[in-house]
């Protein structure tokens, strides 16, 4: 089932709990802003839940060292048994559109089923 949620709602949430998580471990914003390599204001305006890109959001979990819960981010799916071989290895390369077989005659595209144009 899809999430209700807007993308705005899901900024803020996620904002909140990185600073739930600094606040936690007793780090003031400038501090973790250095250590993960961005500014304090780009901190203040992520943890508010108003935009940041995927690097900042990184480079801030990395320096509070809960990077590692980006796997649940993003489910492996290389351990799809539907796309993967006996081996366990990746065999998916592409999606292909299975396209409705014609169940008449071919026709040019400008021509009609009984033959006509």
């Amino acid at each position: 089932m899809r999430s209700v949620a807007s993308i705005k709602e899901i900024e803020k949430k996620l904002g909140h709990q990185l600073e739930i998580v600094r606040l936690s471990k007793g780090i003031r914003q400038i501090d973790l802003a250095i250590e993960a390599g961005i500014s304090r204001p780009t901190l203040s305006r992520i943890e508010r839940g108003m935009g940041g890109t995927f690097e900042s959001i990184i480079r801030i979990m990395r320096a509070l060292e809960i990077d590692d819960r980006l796997d649940f981010l993003i489910p492996d799916a290389s351990k799809n048994p539907l796309l993967t071989d006996a081996n366990g290895n990746f065999v998916k390369e592409r999606v292909r559109i299975s396209v409705p077989k014609n169940t008449g005659p071919w026709v040019w595209g400008d021509q009609k089923s009984d033959g006509s144009r």
